[in-house]
C-alpha cells in the first residue's frame, strides 16, 4: 500500500505561530516535520491497534513481521491468519481478536470505510470507539495517521500533554487547561500535535 505524509504548509504554520508564540518559536527551530500516514483505512487501523501500549521500537518490529508475513495487509489477509501465526509475530490473542473483528465487520458490510471518511470528527470517534479494542486515543491516532484530519489534539496522549507542559513550563496540565490549548490550536490541532511530540522528546 502506498504511504503518504501528513500534509501541511505555510497556512497552518502561520496560524499556529500567531495562536501560540512560544509554539511558533519552537516550530521555526524544529523546521518541517515529515510524518508517514497510511491512507488505507484497514491497514491504518491495524497499525494503530498494534501500536497500543508498546514501545515504538517493538511496534515497528511487529509491524514489519506482519507485512512480510501477509505481503499486503488487507481484510482478507488478516482473516486468513491462524492463531499460531499471530503468536509467531508477537501479536497477542486479544489484539488479534480486535483486528479480526474489524476485518469481519468490513467484510460483512457493517463498517464502510469510505463512508467513514466523509463523516464529521465527532461521528468518526463515535463509530470507531464502537469497534472492539478502540478507545478515544486509538480513534484519534487513526484520524491523524490514516484519515488525515487536521484538528486532532489528544488529551489521552502522554506525549502531547508532556509537550505542552515543557513548552509552557507547567508542572501539570488539567483538562480545563488542555481544552484552552485545544481551542487555541484549532482548526490545526494535528499540526500542533506533530510539534508537541517533538518537544516532548527533547
Amino acid at each position: 500500500m502506498f504511504h503518504d505524509t501528513i500534509q501541511y504548509g505555510s497556512l497552518e504554520i502561520d496560524y499556529l505561530k500567531v495562536a501560540d508564540q512560544k509554539l511558533g518559536r519552537r516550530m521555526e527551530e524544529i523546521g518541517f516535520i515529515e510524518r508517514i500516514c497510511i491512507p488505507d483505512f484497514y491497514e491504518g487501523f491495524v497499525n494503530a491497534v498494534i501500536g497500543q501500549q508498546i514501545s515504538s521500537k517493538a511496534m515497528l518490529t511487529i509491524w514489519n513481521r506482519l507485512k512480510v508475513h501477509c505481503g499486503e495487509i488487507t481484510v482478507n489477509s488478516v482473516l486468513s491468519l491462524k492463531e499460531e501465526e499471530w503468536k509467531q509475530m508477537g501479536i497477542s490473542a486479544k489484539k488479534a481478536g480486535y483486528l479480526k473483528s474489524c476485518a469481519q465487520k468490513i467484510n460483512d458490510g457493517l463498517l464502510d470505510p469510505e463512508a467513514l471518511f466523509r463523516k464529521q470528527d465527532k461521528e468518526v470517534i463515535r463509530i470507531l470507539t464502537d469497534l472492539d479494542g478502540v478507545g478515544v486515543w486509538t480513534a484519534q491516532m487513526i484520524m491523524i495517521f490514516t484519515m488525515g484530519r487536521k484538528d486532532v489534539l489528544s488529551f489521552g496522549d502522554y506525549g502531547i500533554r508532556k509537550g505542552i507542559c515543557k513548552l509552557h513550563n507547567l508542572n501539570e496540565l488539567t483538562k480545563e487547561q488542555f481544552v484552552q490549548f485545544q481551542n487555541k490550536y484549532s482548526p490545526y490541532g494535528t499540526i500542533a500535535s506533530l510539534y508537541l511530540w517533538e518537544i516532548a522528546k527533547e
